[in-house]
């Protein structure tokens, strides 16, 4: 577990460690979701571009058929329930 430090503009820093291995970039969007005390950050994975960059980073190791279908399947979940 990382300690972090909040800024007095409210901004958090992600620990590089953890940016490279879930390939976060400079812009990436994100969720937020307070469950009780615990605030929960998600990457905003709402689209096919995301899921492409996901599975053709130079930095990961490539991705399994398993979980290419998984993150396929959560997309299309995520998009009907936006409707």
């Amino acid at each position: 577990m990382s300690k972090i430090k909040l800024s007095s503009k409210g901004q958090l820093s992600i620990p590089k460690q953890i940016r490279d291995r879930m390939n976060l970039n400079k812009g990436d969007l994100f969720t937020i979701e307070e469950k009780g005390e615990v605030l929960v950050l998600r990457p905003a994975k709402s689209s096919l571009l995301n899921l492409g960059k996901s599975l053709y980073s130079n930095k990961r190791k490539p991705k399994t058929d398993r979980e290419i279908r998984d993150a396929v399947s959560d997309i299309s979940i995520n998009r009907f329930k936006r409707h």
